[in-house]
């Protein structure tokens, strides 16, 4: 398990609710914009790679989770990730979400997110107000770094 030192008093220093209560913008080592769904439209991803995240309010653009609430301890999410594009999995995104479930009355402290990538089981510490993150972990690309660009 990873143990995401300060990562809750982050979220919690910046977690609003956006969206009419749809959303959360949370701070999980990277920028987090959450959108909570009924059901996950693949066009709706399709059309984060069309934002134009170029906002005052996020200088360093944000990442995108679309988050269908599939029961109180079961999350389906998918990420767009900011100069990436969509993409299989994302961490720091699955913790912001697990918060969110929490603060927001969505979810109870343990939950399992499924990701195109597979599964992550976040746990929201009440004991010591940490994030833990279990999951499998994979190589998935191998390269040489060279001094020249």
């Amino acid at each position: 398990m990873i143990d995401f030192q300060h990562l809750v008093a982050q979220l919690l220093l910046q977690a609003a609710k956006l969206d009419g209560g749809g959303g959360a913008l949370l701070s999980a080592l990277a920028l987090d914009l959450l959108h909570f769904v009924q059901g996950i439209d693949e066009r709706g991803i399709r059309r984060a790679d069309g934002l134009d995240i170029h906002h005052a309010a996020f200088p360093k653009k944000v990442n995108i989770e679309f988050v269908n609430v599939l029961s109180s301890d079961r999350l389906r999410m998918r990420v767009w990730e900011r100069g990436s594009g969509v993409t299989l999995a994302c961490g720091t995104g699955s913790c912001a979400t697990a918060v969110a479930g929490v603060l927001t009355g969505r979810t109870g402290r343990c939950i399992t997110v499924l990701l195109d990538g597979g599964e992550l089981q976040i746990e929201y510490s009440e004991a010591d107000n940490h994030v833990y993150m279990t999951g499998p972990a994979c190589e998935v690309f191998q390269g040489a770094w060279t001094e020249r660009f």
